[in-house]
């Protein structure tokens, strides 16, 4: 976690003359690390009235917009006008310059407060953290060592310097100058907050649970501190109570929403028991608190990758190396992803072999992926090549299928087909009637089909139904009754049914 969050933001009250009137309203935060505060109520005089310009000032920064710092800049810089020598002029111009962006004339403004009045220790806190804010950790250790020098009682000065001690790795420093600052006043809950996080650092984890249990218990607002109940839990952690430090960082966040270090920290427990879905929420909401922190970015990209959400997982693993470029890791993940969930083989290997360029420490292991990544990549392919080829085979196979089926179903369309009709096939011959007079004196009588050529007629009638026997006429002669030209019969394949019928049926119907 880094040390802007063990923070509490200075309390600055505007300087005047004469006594001063308490102000009705608590101070409020201009920007983050700077705060801009009203002072007494004037009265008259040239000195007053700068006083009262530097308060409305004030008011004006506390709610830390563009136009009200342009607007507290010309109350400023008529105040200086009525009195050179207000300090807290020059140290709320610093506070606004920093809200428009203008780092350079900040830093003019708190640097002349100093020059003003030495003993004006938040204008050196508020340099020293403008160098942290440029990665100048020396330049700020010593703004904040010249502000104690001239003002030794301030709290956020000494809880700054164990805090930059510890960043610059200087752990046992950072420890003497928090037990200074303890000796002090025994009751800033933020340095007993920053002595505990040395201590984990440190790997002292019993005397780190002390310090942090000593300020829950005997400090007012201690089991309030979101931070401390942070710390808390990471001490719990790291001793394998998992389960504690869960319940730990929740509270944090019921404190402070927030808590970027709670968020982080529980989040993690998350991923470590492949809980991802629940992790990516509470990073995405850290990343909208702490966007410009690479670490957020790369296990952001774990937990996207984790939920199969990759082309985000990627983004998140090219944002870290926007943030921290000399940083391998994301690469590392970044091979991971690209070979084993996505399977772009080449980018992986591509990755892999960033992760080495930049100078990995895990050279042995990143080979091996290489390695084996190189082998997956041949058997994929080969595997691919086998794959093409059974569509190809495959294809054929159908094709060959269909120009088999396709005539098959030509040659039976055509036997379907009747042949051509022979020449005047065309003209029907009708077989002439009987005579009114015959038709008034015989029955008619049905006339039997031609018999079929391949079948020989059969010389025995079949017996008579038993009920009533009906009068058998005689054969007509061709002579006698004509047959009439018949159309080509369709070849047909009897049902067996009905070849049983013609079987055992007179081919003269009788």
């Amino acid at each position: 976690m880094h040390w802007l969050a063990l923070l509490a933001l200075p309390t600055v009250f505007a300087q005047g003359t004469g006594t001063e009137v308490p102000w009705d309203e608590a101070p409020a935060t201009a920007t983050e690390g700077t705060t801009a505060t009203a002072g007494p109520t004037p009265t008259g005089g040239p000195g007053l009235q700068a006083v009262a310009k530097v308060n409305e000032a004030a008011g004006l920064l506390s709610n830390a917009s563009i136009e009200n710092a342009r607007r507290a800049l010309t109350l400023l810089g008529e105040a200086s006008d009525l009195d050179p020598e207000q300090a807290w002029a020059w140290y709320n111009k610093g506070v606004a310059h920093k809200i428009l962006n203008e780092d350079s004339k900040a830093r003019q403004s708190w640097l002349r407060a100093t020059d003003i009045d030495p003993t004006l220790g938040d204008a050196w806190l508020q340099m020293g953290l403008m160098s942290l804010e440029d990665g100048e950790l020396k330049r700020g250790l010593t703004s904040f060592r010249a502000g104690l020098r001239s003002d030794e009682d301030n709290m956020d000065l000494r809880v700054a310097l164990v805090s930059v001690l510890r960043e610059l790795g200087r752990l046992e420093d950072a420890e003497q100058a928090a037990k200074e600052g303890l000796r002090i006043n025994a009751n800033w809950l933020d340095l007993y907050h920053v002595l505990g996080v040395v201590y984990i650092e440190m790997g002292k984890l019993p005397l780190a649970e002390f310090i942090l249990d000593k300020a829950v218990r005997d400090v007012s607002g201690g089991a309030e501190h979101a931070g401390i109940q942070t710390n808390l839990g990471r001490v719990l952690e790291l001793q394998g109570y998992e389960y504690d430090a869960s319940l730990k960082y929740q509270e944090s966040l019921r404190l402070d929403p927030d808590s970027v270090a709670a968020l982080v920290y529980l989040s993690t427990g998350y991923m470590e028991n492949r809980n991802y879905a629940d992790a990516v929420p509470l990073l995405e909401r850290a990343r909208g608190l702490a966007n410009e922190d690479p670490s957020i970015h790369l296990n952001l990209g774990v937990a996207y990758r984790g939920v199969g959400r990759f082309e985000e997982s990627q983004k998140s693993y090219e944002e870290t190396l926007r943030l921290r470029p000399s940083d391998p890791s994301p690469h590392l993940n970044l091979g991971i992803l690209f070979g084993d969930y996505v399977k772009d083989y080449q980018s992986a290997v591509d990755a892999y072999q960033a992760y080495l360029d930049q100078g990995g420490e895990d050279v042995e292991l990143v080979e091996g992926y290489i390695k084996a990544t190189k082998k997956e990549q041949k058997k994929v392919k080969r595997l691919e090549e086998r794959r093409k080829k059974a569509d190809s085979d495959r294809k054929a196979k159908e094709e060959r299928e269909r120009l088999v089926k396709e005539e098959e179903e030509r040659k039976e369309t055509e036997a379907a087909q009747p042949p051509a009709a022979s020449e005047g096939a065309g003209e029907e011959t009708v077989a002439p009637g009987p005579t009114p007079e015959a038709a008034a004196e015989e029955p008619p009588v049905e006339e039997a089909p031609e018999p079929a050529a391949e079948e020989p007629p059969v010389e025995e009638a079949p017996e008579p139904a038993a009920e009533e026997p009906a009068a058998t006429p005689e054969p007509a002669t061709p002579e006698e009754a004509p047959i009439p030209a018949e159309e080509p019969p369709e070849e047909e394949v009897p049902d067996e049914e009905e070849e049983e019928e013609s079987e055992s049926t007179n081919p003269w119907g009788i």
